[in-house]
């Protein structure tokens, strides 16, 4: 439900602003939202709050670059499940303002800028060595010439790499063949052929030219003042002495990052709120002598926040007025505890408009059904049930992802019984392994519908789903706008469309004239009431017409067949995963005739196959039932655009502060 919101004003002097924005802060149940009077005498005695955001941003980027440091560099890394779900840093609120307390922002990030600097300087050195000594190598056969061959002033000498027969065709150009360039193959490996090109200093162009003619890739000969062994021994000290300074450094990060990674996360919590913090205050205003905030306060909590307020700032006075036209309050979504884990659709889709209708309840009838349809299994089902509760288990402390798990935990339920229906377990494993017919028995008792068998009669069920689901989405519709005041909106744009659907639909199946009839009826009430918005009677037939198509209005013919087409994916998910448990079934029993390791192979198969089955199927099954709620079923009553109730106090999205 949507909790009901009283727009209020806070006045006090403005001496005491600092201690009525720490009342507010530590009371955490005013939405504040910015004064916007224009009257040019109020205007010039209250200024807004001075903008402290920028330095604010720069606060929180310091931060953020201390804690990205500490993460890249703590020594326990997190682990898979802990990388890809939205961890929060969880705290007292004593450890919080300590953490505040002794994160010195200025010291800290450059103590982290220098311990980067050393780290990339010494592996930036370490990997200059590694590049030396793979170039010396390349040279060792010139042993303790390397120094003269480097140093010659009479002479040029070059290293070429050639690849292929073809590449030794610069073998026969004339100024080789001639003497004005002397050439030698040094060393081969598997691809190139390594050559040496030797010519008088007066003729280094020459030399050039013969490179460049052929398209030959020198190897630039290392300059050198020992010989190839000396030069790479001491490039191989001075690599080791390195990497021990580079070891101790990465250690000295890692001990300061574990012993700063929670602080810094709590800090860069701290900060972020403390910016959503100042944003908020510059909408509120002061004059010399009056300080004044407006926003709102739930409604059923307005008596005890106003007694609070009053009691502990005599001062202050809580007011009671109008919010300013056409502004729209927050919105505060309450359930309880079983129906609250639906909110996650709402809030994937967007919150309801404040004056909207909340689908939380209808979500919670409908979507764990149809995600229970497309994972159909009974195994599958308890396999999710027990994930989502160890899940639950291992992060308690994240508040924010229990009802993502219970949600889940919903859906395995729904798994379970479709499952136990369609007589799916493990696909049809206990039709095929020796020893279950007993456990066979009870599944095909209980069995209703084969999905393989009877595909027909299941896409039937599965459009009988989308026409019910469709009317429901109408009925709230009709529920909306009649709650709302608008009748008219509520008969036109809800119950005519149900009485269409509902009358095609018994026309077709029965053939009975009297409801084709009532079909005709509707439409054309349709077609009269569609374009009651437009101006002249010639326009609103025009596009009441149109609208019985689609084109436009509400719904719409083509819009509701596709819809409803749409929930043929239902009967298509569940058939799939019902055919990809009974293939892996199939081939684990295939796989016994294999001599010796046949039984052991055929267990890796069914368990193998079977899982990677739960996982698609379950992807596949959330992504496709939210489709149908978020687009075919949201779409026939549904206003979003709600803005989130926020109330002044501490809020983070990487930070969880534990009450007592």
């Amino acid at each position: 439900m949507i909790e009901q919101m009283t727009h209020v004003a806070v006045v006090g002097k403005a001496a005491d602003k600092d201690a009525i924005l720490s009342w507010l802060y530590d009371a955490r149940d005013f939405h504040p939202m910015p004064v916007t009077e224009e009257d040019a005498a109020w205007k010039a005695k209250f200024a807004a709050l001075p903008d402290v955001t920028q330095s604010m941003d720069t606060e929180l980027a310091r931060v953020n670059a201390i804690l990205a440091f500490c993460q890249e560099h703590r020594s326990e890394k997190p682990g898979f499940l802990d990388a890809m779900l939205p961890l929060k840093v969880v705290g007292t609120k004593a450890e919080l303002d300590a953490a505040v307390e002794e994160v010195d922002i200025d010291a800290l990030h450059d103590k982290t800028a220098r311990m980067r600097a050393a780290m990339e300087q010494s592996a930036e050195a370490i990997a200059r060595l590694k590049s030396r000594k793979a170039n010396v190598e390349q040279f060792a056969f010139l042993g303790d010439d390397l120094p003269a061959i480097t140093c010659m002033k009479t002479m040029n000498f070059i290293v070429v790499a050639v690849s292929g027969q073809g590449g030794k065709a610069f073998l026969l150009d004339e100024r080789i063949t001639g003497g004005q360039i002397l050439a030698e193959e040094l060393f081969a490996d598997q691809t190139h052929a390594y050559y040496g090109l030797a010519a008088p200093a007066s003729d280094a162009e020459t030399l050039k030219s013969l490179v460049a003619d052929h398209g030959l890739h020198e190897h630039p000969v290392p300059a050198a003042d020992r010989g190839a062994r000396e030069e790479l021994a001491r490039l191989d000290g001075e690599t080791k002495q390195l990497e021990v300074v580079l070891e101790s450094q990465r250690n000295e990060a890692n001990n300061f990052a574990d012993a700063w990674v929670k602080k810094a996360g709590l800090a860069a919590g701290h900060y972020e709120s403390e910016k959503a913090l100042a944003v908020a205050r510059t909408g509120m205003v002061a004059s010399d002598h009056l300080f004044t905030t407006r926003g709102y306060v739930k409604s059923d909590k307005l008596e005890l926040f106003q007694l609070r307020l009053e009691s502990k700032l005599p001062s202050a006075s809580l007011i009671e007025c109008d919010a300013p036209a056409g502004e729209e309050p927050p919105v505060s979504l309450k359930w309880n505890k079983w129906i609250s884990p639906a909110a996650l659709l709402v809030k994937m889709y967007g919150l309801p408009a404040y004056k909207g209708l909340d689908p939380t309840p209808y979500v919670a009838s409908i979507f764990f059904l149809f995600v229970g349809i497309c994972l159909g299994d009974a195994v599958y089902g308890l396999g999710l049930i027990g994930l989502m509760l160890w899940l639950k288990a291992k992060y308690r402390d994240q508040a924010h992802l229990q009802d993502f798990f219970q949600c889940f935990v919903y859906c395995g339920i729904a798994t379970v019984l479709i499952g136990i229906l369609t007589g799916s377990w493990l696909g049809d494993l206990t039709s095929i392994v020796p020893g279950m017919g007993a456990l066979d028995a009870i599944r095909t008792k209980f069995m209703l519908i084969d999905p393989i068998k009877d595909s027909q009669l299941a896409l039937y069920i599965a459009i009988g789903i989308g026409v019910a689901t469709q009317i429901y989405g109408m009925a709230l519709r009709v529920h909306r706008d009649w709650r709302n005041g608008d009748k008219m909106g509520g008969f036109s744009d809800g119950l005519l469309w149900i009485a269409f659907l509902v009358f095609a639909i018994l026309g077709g199946v029965t053939g009975s004239a009297f409801f084709w009839f009532l079909f005709v009826v509707s439409c054309v009430l349709l077609v009269f009431t569609q374009g009651r918005d437009q101006k002249g009677w010639f326009s609103r037939l025009m596009v009441g017409g149109i609208s019985l198509y689609g084109i436009v209005g509400a719904y719409g013919a083509s819009a509701i067949l596709g819809d409803l087409i749409s929930y043929a994916r239902l009967m298509a998910l569940c058939l799939t995963g019902a055919a990809l448990g009974s293939t892996f079934n199939m081939l684990g029993r295939l796989s016994t005739d294999i001599p010796a390791v046949g039984i052991f192979v055929a267990v890796l198969v069914i368990l193998g196959g079977h899982l990677m089955s739960f996982f698609l199927n379950l992807l596949g099954g959330f992504v496709h039932s939210a489709r149908l709620m978020m687009l075919e079923f949201f779409g026939r009553f549904y206003e979003a655009g709600g803005v989130a109730y926020k109330p002044y106090g501490f809020d983070s999205a990487s930070v969880d502060v534990k009450r007592k």
